[in-house]
């Protein structure tokens, strides 16, 4: 199997990994300020912001119930379980509000949207060429209902008016209840957004050299580690794919203290990054540790310090060393999928080569033609058999019914009997 398109597994990981949802939310609990308020505080609000994480998406969940996409089928994200965890901390939670603004696929870029705000302050221009991006086109593309209404509204745009309601009047004014936490989980979109791009590259350098020398693909080495060097070049590029997400990120979290936006100045978490494809793209881990160790310095010393964010990274949780050991393989499976050990490797056990898949990016339209074509062919195929069972029922009907003739015993001239395909179990 040809590495470059075995790659697709990347964008079907973070979709599968319910699990992680009660450990994200465990991290996030360890930074929580501490409980003791007062029986008579009123009620609180949570606002959660971010991607599929933030939403609860599931694969599994979004194929059993396509093209009915009820955001009641997805209430089990790392958001439910720190809310539940955040009512157990004071009395005044005890009637918290969860207010869900995750969107599956979205982007740092989407997450700003190409509103207003977006306009102002991530345009699109030669150096920024995912500025003023379409907001949530899990909802606003392809229709597909969130949590909370967004209205015309990006999914920042609408966290901002949900801490500052006169936000879109450009005014200030208090929510109608206190905001015990924010938190915000977003980048992994643009990092796989970076490695498809990575992906394209090398497939149409491999092309282009397969045609003009005439050699069979089996001629050439695994492309893996030169999507991996692509992805390291752009790693490590100050104008690259992690500058951009850490510009945004504090771009977004500025936008909630500033007074004249979300005007917040309560508890705010940023979630860090894990690698569910480990064992897709060798040595990722390291890229991730990467973007990890810049957030985490930011908030010690550096822009996240400076707004009071606090930075939860869950990387040791779900990935600990050795990479692609067996430790690992338990905890991320082979990029979400089952870990199966299929031969020794150095400290135990190797995952098998993940399946090839249709490009599935946590409700992205690619995700939703996949599903929508797989469907459609679902019907077709009930629809041929409901048909063959209709002819097979009408012919047994008929020979049943049918006269005898001669003398000839009815065991040497009938048809044998044809059970009914829908009777079977």
């Amino acid at each position: 199997m040809q590495a470059m398109y075995g790659l697709e597994g990347l964008f079907r990981g973070r979709g599968r990994l319910v699990g992680c949802f009660m450990a994200l939310a465990v991290v996030l609990s360890a930074l929580v300020f501490a409980p003791g308020a007062r029986a008579t505080e009123p009620p609180t609000t949570y606002l959660a912001l971010g991607d599929s994480l933030a939403f609860g998406y599931s694969q599994e969940q979004f194929e059993i119930h396509f093209p009915n996409e009820a955001p009641a089928y997805f209430e089990t994200g790392y958001p439910n379980v720190f809310a539940k965890l955040l009512k157990g901390k004071t009395e005044g939670n005890k009637s918290l509000v969860l207010v869900n603004n995750g969107c599956p696929g979205e982007t740092t870029d989407s997450l700003i949207g190409n509103g207003a705000l977006g306009k102002a302050v991530n345009p699109k221009t030669e150096e920024n060429p995912f500025g003023e991006s379409q907001a949530c086109p899990y909802h606003f593309v392809n229709g597909l209902p969130l949590h909370n209404d967004l209205g015309t509204l990006s999914t920042l745009e609408s966290g901002l008016s949900v801490l500052n309601p006169c936000f879109t009047k450009k005014s200030v004014c208090a929510p109608p209840h206190p905001i015990t936490a924010v938190t915000l989980d977003i980048g992994a979109n643009d990092e796989l957004r970076a490695v498809s791009i990575c992906v394209s590259k090398v497939k149409d350098e491999y092309e282009k050299t397969i045609k003009e020398e005439q050699l069979p693909p089996k001629n050439f080495p695994d492309a893996k580690q030169d999507i991996r060097e692509c992805a390291l070049q752009d790693a490590v590029n100050p104008k690259g794919t992690f500058a951009h997400i850490i510009k945004n990120v504090e771009t977004t979290l500025g936008l909630i203290r500033n007074p004249s936006y979300g005007n917040y100045s309560g508890p705010v978490i940023m979630q860090g990054f894990y690698n569910a494809f480990s064992f897709v793209l060798a040595g990722s881990d390291g890229l991730q540790k990467i973007l990890n160790d810049k957030f985490e310095t930011s908030a010690k010393e550096g822009t996240l310090f400076a707004l009071g964010v606090k930075y939860a990274n869950p990387f040791s949780k779900f990935n600990p060393a050795p990479e692609e050991g067996k430790k690992e393989a338990k905890k991320i499976g082979c990029a979400g999928e089952p870990y199966t050990p299929t031969e020794p490797a150095q400290d135990g056990f190797v995952c098998k080569e993940p399946i090839v898949g249709t490009l599935a990016n946590m409700g992205n339209p690619n995700d939703i033609a996949a599903n929508k074509a797989k469907k459609e062919a679902s019907n077709k195929k009930k629809k041929k058999k409901q048909a063959r069972s209709s002819s097979s029922r009408t012919a047994a009907k008929a020979t049943s019914t049918r006269p005898k003739r001669g003398t000839r015993s009815s065991a040497n001239c009938s048809l044998p009997t044809t059970p009914d395909p829908l009777t079977r179990r």
